[in-house]
């Protein structure tokens, strides 16, 4: 878990602010939850590997609570709770903490923040369209481009088609696509010796892999023709045309979710680190489970450990930047009230300022101002102030002029 010092904190609200303006800019509302959840809420959505990696404990009530791996258990519980009210679509997004303890790796921590963005109440391809259009606008935003990421997308009904044309038996499905979810990650032989501990035998397992490298190389139609699911996903692809220089299909991914049951999409860094930088797919069923009304969604979670690590690779990291508007330079103490006037000016204008406590001499007192990121210097030195004046200058330009106190503040 992770300490934010001033200068990680500017990194990361300059990430989180090109997420919140990804997200209002394509209608997205936000919203929030508790830290911790019911243990049982979470074990029953997250899924029997991310079950085993919460942080699980007893309240003083004795009751089993867990602080949250992911937002969607959540957004289900909420959405339930006023589901005879809520306008559809919905249309929400948030950035939360959540937490796993798992073993820890280049790009993967036991705390982290995650922006989730989710569309419920649409049952067609368009929702797939318009989150997997935003994902590639915050992209594009954070100054990842065509040759740094890639946005695989596949359908679990695909999937699932693929596997009965190579005659799995459906109750093997939730296994099988968990092995299949690994295949960019392990070689061909190591795929099937994960497939035959299933168990499967060595023939059933070949057949899988062929087949999905046949889709592959060759298409979906080539092994499944033409039936409603090659369609959809088809129609997906010419949605997003307009991006599909970011986009491919790919039939390996699949998503170790349990509740996904459509289109599945991962974003890919294209140099450097190999993991998703994000994902995301269609679920339905959620509610139903926590006794709401059947309600299909279409969402992502787009973490920033490993996102911030490939900004770092490719040099793309911005600051949010600590703008300030005024750095205060103080003669010596004798003029502390001075200052606080002179800040106080600015501040009842809305604008930023900030004091020298020190008493630096000016050409250290300036190089802070510069670490401060401040636009303006503000200089009082008795000579002027004797005459009600003070000195101003321009961090960038190095430009400066004296004005009268009364004229202050003056940008």
């Amino acid at each position: 878990m992770r300490d934010f010092y001033p200068e990680e904190m500017r990194k990361r609200e300059w990430l989180f602010s090109v997420w919140k303006e990804v997200s209002y800019l394509y209608g997205f509302e936000p919203y929030d939850a508790p830290i911790v959840e019911s243990l049982d809420l979470l074990k029953r959505k997250a899924g029997e590997e991310i079950s085993q990696q919460l942080y699980s404990f007893l309240d003083k009530s004795g009751r089993e609570i867990a602080l949250r791996a992911e937002m969607t258990p959540s957004l289900a519980r909420m959405i339930v709770s006023r589901q005879n009210s809520l306008s559809m679509p919905v249309k929400w997004f948030t950035i939360a903490q959540c937490f796993r303890y798992e073993r820890m790796t280049k790009g993967r921590k036991r705390e982290h923040y995650q922006w989730n963005a989710d569309i419920l109440g649409v049952d067609d391809i368009s929702a797939e369209t318009e989150i997997i259009s935003m994902l590639v606008c915050a992209l594009k935003k954070l100054g990842l481009g065509k040759d740094d990421a890639l946005v695989k997308i596949n359908s679990r009904k695909i999937v699932e088609d693929i596997l009965r044309s190579a005659e799995i038996s459906e109750d093997l499905f939730p296994k099988v696509m968990i092995v299949i979810d690994k295949k960019d990650k392990v070689s061909p032989d190591d795929l099937v010796e994960m497939l035959e501990a299933i168990p499967l035998d060595k023939r059933s397992a070949e057949r899988i892999t062929g087949t999905f490298e046949k889709c592959q190389t060759e298409g979906v139609r080539s092994v499944l023709g033409e039936n409603e699911n090659v369609r959809e996903i088809e129609s997906l692809l010419e949605n997003l045309g307009g991006f599909m220089d970011y986009i491919s299909f790919d039939t390996s991914v699949v998503r170790g979710l349990s509740y996904y049951t459509g289109t599945v999409f991962e974003v890919y860094s294209k140099k450097g680190s190999s993991r998703a930088i994000a994902g995301g797919g269609r679920y339905a069923g959620l509610l139903e489970k926590i006794g709401g009304k059947p309600l299909s969604g279409v969402g992502f979670g787009f973490g920033d450990v490993v996102v911030m690590d490939v900004l770092e690779e490719a040099g793309k990291i911005q600051q949010s930047g600590y703008l300030l508007d005024y750095y205060i330079i103080p003669y010596d103490k004798t003029h502390f009230s001075k200052a606080f006037e002179i800040a106080g000016a600015a501040r009842e204008k809305k604008l930023s300022a900030d004091i020298d406590f020190k008493c630096r001499k000016v050409g250290a007192a300036l190089s802070e101002a510069v670490r401060k990121n401040a636009r303006f210097s503000v200089l009082i030195f008795p000579d002027e102030l004797k005459d009600g004046k003070i000195k101003i200058k321009n961090m960038k330009t190095q430009e400066e002029k004296t004005v009268l106190l009364s004229e202050f503040p003056v940008m």
